[in-house]
């Protein structure tokens, strides 16, 4: 069986997102979720945190290996010998992007596959998974996992 990455700023990681991880680790020998620094995006959570919360929330699985990257998505498949790029769509509009982005990955790495997955939850939006875990910080608990609305 092959290996597959799922690369991400995972900022963060949402229920929809560890629904993917756990439908590709029953179909993949092992599956790479990357969580890329990507400083451009200017993320609410740094890096070691979504590294961190990635691994509480997908504990269970066990063919499973999350870490940080910094490099080109294709160049760290490459490096980690992965034979295809995991992409989630949550709707028709993604799917645009994410077709321009892998036909970049396929010039880039022709030897490197992308596959799509849709999440299975019918719901317009996923709270991040680890909320109700006991999350390192109340502010950080607030503002991901209580709606805006609710907030005071």
């Amino acid at each position: 069986m092959a290996s597959i990455l799922y690369p991400g700023t995972f900022d963060p990681i949402t229920n929809g997102h560890a629904d993917i991880v756990r439908r590709a680790a029953r179909m993949f020998e092992r599956v790479v979720v990357a969580i890329a620094a990507n400083p451009g995006k200017a993320p609410a959570f740094p890096l070691e945190t979504r590294v961190r919360l990635a691994k509480e929330v997908l504990h269970d699985v066990k063919n499973l290996e999350v870490v940080g990257f910094t490099e080109l998505t294709v160049e760290f498949a490459r490096k980690h010998g992965l034979i295809a790029i995991l992409r989630g769509l949550r709707a028709v509009s993604d799917f645009e992007f994410e077709f321009q982005m892998a036909a970049m990955n396929r010039h880039l790495g022709p030897e490197v596959e992308t596959i799509f997955m849709t999440r299975r939850s019918s719901s317009p939006s996923s709270p991040p998974a680890w909320c109700g875990r006991s999350p390192s910080s109340a502010a950080m608990w607030r503002s991901s996992c209580i709606p805006r609305s609710r907030r005071n």
